[in-house]
């Protein structure tokens, strides 16, 4: 175990395990995003390394990473993720799509994809996807700069999830 500590205001030493050692040291040192759950005491990140992390947050002194997933095609490029009960919603600027996943338990499993359709009533809804929100437990609101636009997905069953709305605009990017 390594320690280190931060300058900030009331900043703690923190005990770093191997674990978490190993992934400082990996390729998903690039992470975009972090989203917590402290009723859980979780919290949840993607990195470009096609890595989505769960961290065991009940001690902040001594993190542990309890589950993770590599699958470069449903997180290559991933920069964003949110919460969706114990479903977390992650976006992969590479995929243009979004990835539905369950941590339940401490395993990490995909629940759905969802690409970014070059066709139908919502083309390009997806496309280059930076930033996901969750709303009412439902709804997720995806940036989709690439296409100018912000895209509208039913969570409702989060094994099918579906484009429901595209709203475009010059100043969006």
């Amino acid at each position: 175990r390594r320690s280190c500590c931060c300058s900030a205001g009331d900043a703690v030493p923190l005990t770093l395990s191997p674990a978490i050692l190993d992934w400082l040291q990996s390729d998903a040192l690039e992470y975009r995003d972090l989203v917590l759950r402290t009723n859980l005491n979780r919290a949840y990140t993607v990195s470009l390394g096609a890595w989505f992390f769960v961290f065991n947050i009940a001690d902040p002194a001594n993190l542990s990473i309890p589950a993770k997933l590599r699958d470069v095609t449903a997180f290559s490029g991933a920069n964003s993720v949110d919460t969706l009960g114990t479903t977390k919603c992650v976006t992969g600027s590479n995929t243009n799509g979004i990835s539905v996943v369950d941590t339940a338990g401490d395993v990490v499993t995909i629940t759905s994809t969802l690409a970014n359709p070059s066709g139908g009533s919502f083309p390009n809804a997806l496309q280059g996807c930076t930033d996901v929100k969750v709303v009412d437990d439902r709804w997720l609101y995806v940036a989709a700069p690439t296409a100018n636009a912000i895209g509208v997905v039913d969570l409702l069953d989060p094994a099918t999830p579906a484009i429901v709305a595209k709203v475009t605009h010059a100043n969006i990017a």
